[in-house]
């Protein structure tokens, strides 16, 4: 994909691609390349020539997103976090509920339809990118200040049925959380804080 040579909105790629291997859940049983763009849109791509297969459009764009840092993937599904980090009004799908904050979601891996996307809890916004082990999705709310200064709040961990998009329980933590989740065997593990903020932060592990 080459960009335009004049300047356009802040619509980049803000994240590294995920390779999915061949399987009867990938479009044309081939190879694919999914990626997410901070304009909100997801793509997926012929891992082989750079055919698009599909773009879906799942939230607002914005500085920070729209989608931003990575996604899951597993056998049927893509998940993501729109962060919508402008909080404008708009409908998450397919409750078509109107909010102006972040959301979770997930799109088939197939053909790229919206299965769900459920509001981040707390009216929140969340730059936390997700990941999925087994039946859960954990994901993340980043804080609560929308005059950005959300590095000054307090954010949460989140556990979501995968299939249905319902939360299955949000832990509350003592500071921002931004980065990424790893999980190994029964541990799920995660840094937190911003230090040019706020000059705190902590290393977690959770027993599942």
């Amino acid at each position: 994909m080459i960009c335009p040579g004049i300047p356009g909105p802040d619509a980049d790629f803000g994240m590294a691609p995920t390779f999915v291997s061949a399987s009867r859940w990938t479009p044309s049983g081939q190879d694919t390349v999914i990626v997410g763009q901070k304009n909100g849109a997801i793509h997926s791509f012929s891992a082989q020539n750079g055919t698009l297969f599909w773009s879906s459009a799942t939230s607002p764009d914005g500085v920070e997103g729209g989608l931003i840092w990575g996604i899951a993937v597993d056998d049927k599904r893509i998940y993501f976090t729109a962060v919508n980090s402008n909080f404008d009004t708009w409908q998450v799908q397919t409750s078509n509920q109107t909010i102006d904050n972040s959301a979770f979601g997930a799109v088939s891996l197939l053909n790229g339809s919206i299965l769900w996307e459920t509001p981040s809890p707390f009216d929140s916004i969340s730059l936390v990118h997700p990941s999925v082990v087994n039946d859960i999705l954990f994901t993340g709310r980043t804080g609560q200040n929308r005059t950005g200064n959300h590095d000054l709040t307090q954010g949460g961990l989140t556990a979501i049925d995968k299939r249905s998009g319902s939360i299955i329980r949000d832990y509350n933590l003592d500071v921002n959380f931004h980065g990424g989740i790893a999980v190994q065997n029964d541990y799920v593990m995660f840094g937190t804080g911003y230090n040019g903020f706020t000059g705190v932060g902590g290393f977690h592990v959770y027993t599942l």
